[in-house]
């Protein structure tokens, strides 16, 4: 009988032992999936003891331009950060942060590859955040050099045209 009580007595704080541990921190990997350029990171309830990384890829040839906004939304707007990685959640290089700030945003060209966007300040625990991810090519040197070619182009036809028109005589 005494045995059986201290199985019971026993169990019964290892239960309790494991109720009040602490709870350890999390990482929440969440894919991003774009529509025409934009992907949109749904509302969701962060912990800030937790890590949230959200994953994208950018394919194609060109370097691409990505503007990133996340904000909160509760009684109070509070401070939010982000961070920019290339590679593999864990285990990528930082490119940029955002300000500790309502309405943090990031902009930075980049090249085809996989990234991850990384929630990496909440002011506070609860707090309900969202934000999108905008992808848009930007113009390699090649196109750019064709482009001034062309400016400088229309620039001399302006100029031999304005020397073939005639001037009116000069009167005394």
């Amino acid at each position: 009988m005494h045995s059986l009580k201290f199985a019971f007595g026993a169990a019964a704080a290892a239960l309790l032992a494991i109720a009040a541990a602490p709870a350890t921190a999390a990482t929440v990997v969440v894919p991003v999936s774009f529509s025409g350029g934009l992907g949109t990171i749904m509302a969701f309830t962060v912990n800030p003891a937790d890590t949230y990384d959200f994953t994208f890829s950018v394919v194609g040839s060109n370097d691409t331009l990505a503007q990133m906004q996340a904000s909160t939304k509760g009684p109070v707007i509070q401070p939010i950060s982000f961070e920019l990685f290339s590679g593999a959640p864990g285990g990528g290089t930082m490119l940029g942060a955002s300000v500790f700030t309502s309405g943090a945003n990031l902009e930075e060209v980049i090249p085809t590859g996989s990234y991850y966007l990384e929630l990496s300040a909440v002011a506070m625990k609860h707090e309900l955040v969202s934000g999108s991810i905008e992808l848009s090519a930007t113009p390699e040197p090649a196109s750019w050099a064709v482009m001034l070619v062309g400016i400088g182009g229309l620039g001399l036809a302006m100029r031999t045209l304005r020397r073939k028109q005639p001037s009116a005589p000069v009167q005394a």
